[in-house]
């Protein structure tokens, strides 16, 4: 049976929220779960994958992971995982290259708009409950 471990440090509810649907979905896998590495120890050497931000870890956390295949690191960027001199050669890293380009994209839309409508101006005016007239050119 494979066993996966998760390394998280996000609010607990959201960390088991993980767990239990990678459990439900996969319940052929052993998945464990710990949210700091240096509880890492009673899995890592048992553990097939690791799912994690890669800030998140450590040499040691590699050192003892001597089963390990894959690490499916949760971020855009594994610079701080590929460069561990404890990772082998043979583990395979992937990354969640993609994932923000819509958001990012939207982001910046709204920012732009709501400079554009003055919205900062609007709000600031709400909290001060005043209102004065809109000219031609929105100021932020």
């Amino acid at each position: 049976m494979a066993k996966v471990l998760i390394l998280l440090t996000l609010p607990e509810p959201i960390r088991n929220q993980y767990r239990d649907r990678l459990r439900k979905r996969f319940p052929e896998i052993t998945i464990e779960l710990v949210d700091h590495h240096s509880k890492v120890g009673p899995y890592i050497d048992e553990a097939d994958a690791l799912i994690t931000f890669a800030p998140m870890l450590s040499g040691e956390v590699l050192t003892d992971a001597t089963r390990l295949k894959w690490v499916q690191a949760l971020g855009t960027g594994v610079d701080n995982l590929i460069d561990q001199p404890t990772l082998r050669k043979d583990v395979i890293v992937t990354n969640m290259r993609g994932i923000h380009g819509a958001p990012v994209s939207e982001a910046a839309l709204a920012g732009m708009l709501a400079l554009a409508r003055g919205l900062p101006r609007s709000i600031r005016e709400q909290d001060e409950r005043r209102m004065a007239p809109l000219s031609g050119a929105a100021s932020a």
